[in-house]
């Protein structure tokens, strides 16, 4: 067995994880292979096709089959030919994500990064430039905290806690360049698309952080941040959340609800409205830095 750590996690897993950080000690979570049977209440026939309160199958006819329980386990049930690389991108997505969620922690589509302390968190959906966002912040210094999947605890005050993913985000070529980096240096993530890893080992944070700001990405005609009001900061949590569109009736809204309602009263949550051209990005970055500064001086306080 391989042996990691992510999002607080010890984690043994059956095969190579090159994505996450290696780390050993008793394992919390067991990646391991084996049969998962379609169950005959199946809701679908793809993604997320039966979930209870405690357990989630996950399938795909050209990658295989997965059971999430009880935030413990992961049962990965490949096809033959399936390729490592593909395979990984649905375990440490869509799997990974939900058993965070059984693990009763608030898991949105999002990415973060932190300086000094205190963290700024970005959702939004795929292809909206979060993760372009955050790699552009760690080229200033900032240290990544986790791209895609955004695990939130509270600690004894209440206030949010962001737990440490993969020391890695995923850009598209276009972005690469635009950060300075040559695409044809970094691996790709599928043979068949121009997307590409982008590692920030010296640049990633090993230790939770307190989140200090949330932005939505928006779109807008300049750089601006806009202030939202707590019922549309509720409704965005709700549509980014990682485990809504995969457990159905199985998601626990109550306990989800209320972690929302948490965030939202703990952090302010605002909009950031921005040109999506990548020759903006410059601005966005020193409006966000300016920003994000006085909300991280808040919490050191």
């Amino acid at each position: 067995m391989f042996s990691y750590t992510a999002y607080g996690l010890n984690i043994a897993s059956y095969l190579p994880l090159p994505e996450l950080t290696v780390h050993g000690g008793e394992a919390d979570v067991a990646i391991q292979p084996g049969p998962v049977q379609h169950p005959a209440n199946a809701v679908r026939s793809e993604q997320c096709i039966w979930a209870s309160k405690t357990e989630a199958i996950f399938h795909w006819h050209d990658i295989g089959t997965f059971l999430v329980r009880k935030g413990r386990e992961i049962i990965v049930d490949a096809i033959p030919e399936v390729n490592s690389d593909v395979l990984r991108l649905f375990l440490l997505g869509s799997a990974l994500g939900t058993l965070l969620h059984q693990r009763g922690l608030l898991v949105l589509h999002g990415s973060v990064v932190a300086k000094a302390g205190s963290a700024l968190a970005f959702l939004g959906e795929s292809g909206w430039g979060k993760s372009t966002m955050v790699a552009a912040l760690c080229k200033q210094g900032y240290h990544l905290v986790a791209d895609d999947v955004l695990a939130i605890g509270f600690d004894d005050s209440n206030h949010p806690i962001v737990f440490p993913g993969s020391p890695q985000v995923k850009l598209w070529a276009d972005a690469v360049t635009s950060l300075g980096d040559d695409p044809a240096a970094l691996p790709r993530i599928r043979s068949e698309l121009e997307k590409y890893a982008r590692r920030f080992e010296q640049g990633f944070s090993t230790e939770p952080q307190q989140l200090a700001r949330l932005y939505i990405l928006g779109v807008g005609a300049a750089p601006e941040i806009e202030p939202i009001a707590a019922q549309i900061a509720f409704k965005e949590l709700i549509f980014h959340s990682y485990a809504v569109p995969f457990l159905g009736s199985a998601f626990s809204n109550s306990s989800h609800f209320q972690q929302c309602a948490q965030l939202i009263n703990a952090i302010p949550i605002a909009r950031l409205k921005r040109h999506r051209s990548l020759l903006a990005l410059p601005e966005i970055v020193q409006l966000v830095e300016a920003d994000g500064a006085g909300y991280a001086q808040r919490v050191a306080v």
